[in-house]
């Protein structure tokens, strides 16, 4: 099974990470990648487009408008900075909602929720397993990298170089072992989804730390290389908890 499919976003380091990723997987044929919805239109009109990968905040016309605007859309999957989006995508029947950044594992993850809708028959781990099924897609590789978007440009940053987030603002300040800080239009709650899965834990409402960069405890601040980091009073007891686990694991 193939599918057909496009890229409307107005930033071309954000297509360029898209493009990157549809590579890697076989079922997915790029179409075309457009900086405007209605330099798309033709493409839409001309072919059959399957799956489009559609920001939401763009000039002229926006995501959500262009959207609505078509009498038959194929799959939506929306991509935007901006969770405050989610839910009007989601209202409106969009296959999925990808928060800037995204990482590949979370991309595949809404992938195949369009490829299990064409084949009901089949389940996300037969897409994985080494059945019939396993040349769909490739298998993710382990979450190494996200890609982060400041300064005008996106960063390939390793996630294990990460040292800590904290919240500023709208914003969020990303401290990385040996490179300069990143201030990324992301929020921390979003870094705390993204990083669910890793070793990351929330500290403080302001601070999201990499507990594989952590050195030690002492009352309530915890280092974390150079850095010394409060820990919040709601998350102390998660914070011993996690400590206490982790000695635990490496005696």
């Amino acid at each position: 099974m193939i599918i057909r499919c496009i890229i409307i976003d107005d930033e071309q380091p954000a297509r360029e990470v898209l493009e990157t990723y549809i590579q890697k997987v076989p079922a997915l044929k790029l179409e075309g990648s457009f900086h405007n919805a209605m330099q798309a239109l033709q493409a839409i009109q001309q072919q059959t487009i399957e799956l489009i990968f559609l920001d939401i905040q763009m000039p002229d016309i926006t995501g959500v408008q262009f959207f609505k605007a078509l009498s038959r859309p194929p799959h939506i999957i929306f991509t935007t900075a901006f969770s405050e989006y989610a839910v009007e995508g989601f209202d409106l029947g969009a296959t999925d909602y990808l928060l800037k950044p995204f990482s590949f594992e979370r991309f595949l993850k809404a992938v195949t929720r369009v490829m299990l809708s064409k084949n009901p028959e089949q389940n996300e781990q037969a897409i994985g397993s080494n059945s019939n099924t396993a040349t769909m897609v490739d298998k993710p590789s382990p979450k190494e990298f996200l890609f982060l978007k400041a300064d005008k440009a996106i960063h390939k940053v390793a996630i294990s170089n990460i040292l800590f987030f904290q919240s500023w603002g709208n914003y969020s300040k990303v401290f990385i072992a040996g490179s300069p800080m990143l201030l990324v239009h992301n929020s921390l709650s979003s870094f705390e989804e993204l990083l669910k899965e890793e070793n990351f834990l929330r500290v403080h409402k302001s601070y999201l730390i990499n507990m594989g960069n952590a050195e030690r405890l002492e009352g309530n601040r915890i280092f974390v290389k150079e850095h010394e980091i409060p820990i919040g009073e709601v998350y102390r007891r998660e914070v011993q908890t996690r400590v206490n686990s982790n000695y635990k694991s490496e005696r």
